[in-house]
């Protein structure tokens, strides 16, 4: 429900967001965060796979250094996410 995001092949949900379609894979841009000089930050989020589909979500980070490239998500279910990016130069972008 926050503006600024960019996607492809995504839709809006109550307080969340679906990506993806059949076997169109789905890609989402945070807008611009801004981590007031922080040098290093942890990156929280939810996020779970539809029944049967794949189970991994592909990250990746602009003007920083994510810790994983990748991470398992739940089959049929939400669960809660973390990663850490590092050397962080400007706004932070997620991808």
């Amino acid at each position: 429900d926050n503006e600024g995001w960019t996607k492809s092949s995504g839709y809006s949900a109550n307080q969340c967001a679906k990506f993806g379609a059949g076997s169109t894979q789905g890609v989402a841009t945070t807008p611009e965060i801004d981590c007031q000089g922080a040098k290093d930050v942890t990156v929280t989020f939810k996020a779970g796979a539809w029944s049967g589909d794949s189970e991994s979500l592909t990250l990746s980070a602009t003007n920083g250094t994510i810790s994983s490239e990748s991470v398992t998500i739940a089959n049929a279910a939400w669960m809660d996410c973390s990663v850490s990016v590092s050397n962080i130069t400007g706004k932070l972008k997620l991808l």
